[in-house]
């Protein structure tokens, strides 16, 4: 082995390994307690999809691991459900054809998350399911971010709450007081300005923290 090969698979490795920190990185950080507001945040955040797929090239594949773990949690909070996700990503990018399967599921629990909060997303879960299988995954992801970007701006963040369960093609009529509505817009900006890193994850929490504690 000469030295250029000896020095691509010690990158490989590195690259690898950061990959994998990244991981259980974000799977501590998804620890935090499920609560309605928590979910608000998680639903109504919007990504733009064509920097998530330039970050994730020039990042060799570590970005695409955070992207990951954001959809996985943003469908579990869809669903009210817990936002550990840190087994699901391992086995997606750790178990042969696991991915097959998560998308092809977490396509149809996209879809039923939509409906429970009152929104009608069409099932791609077979689509997803078929651009994975002919290795066009990134498209797969890229139109799922495109259905959560859709359901972050129109839901409506009344229905957001523990086990909320909403009939197909029924309206939801809800009164939102302009105090809950004040609250939330705040706990968006707060969201937005750790996502531009105006400020730290500390400071989010403890933003965060002051404003639910005044609910």
């Amino acid at each position: 082995m000469d030295g250029i090969e000896r020095a691509v698979l010690i990158l490989a490795i590195a690259v690898n390994s950061i990959a994998t920190l990244a991981c259980f990185y974000t799977y501590n950080r998804a620890n935090a307690k499920l609560d309605k507001y928590g979910n608000i945040i998680e639903i109504t955040e919007t990504k733009n999809i064509a920097a998530c797929i330039i970050l994730s090239i020039v990042t060799f594949g570590i970005y695409n691991i955070v992207w990951m773990v954001s959809i996985c949690k943003k469908i579990r909070a869809l669903n009210d459900q817990s936002k550990k996700v840190g087994g699901e990503v391992v086995c997606f990018y750790l178990v042969p054809f696991y991915s097959f399967y998560w998308y092809y599921t977490r396509g149809k629990r996209l879809a039923e998350g939509a409906v429970n909060k009152g929104l009608n997303i069409s099932d791609n879960s077979t689509m997803y399911l078929l651009l994975a299988i002919f290795q066009l995954s990134i498209v797969s992801v890229a139109l799922m971010q495109n259905d959560l970007n859709t359901i972050a701006t129109n839901v409506d963040i009344s229905n957001i709450g523990e086990n909320t369960k909403v009939p197909k093609n029924t309206q939801v009529n809800t009164v939102k007081t302009d105090m809950g509505n004040a609250n939330v817009q705040k706990l968006k900006e707060l969201n937005e300005l750790k996502e531009q890193g105006i400020i730290s994850e500390e400071e989010f929490e403890t933003k965060k923290k002051e404003i639910l504690d005044r609910i």
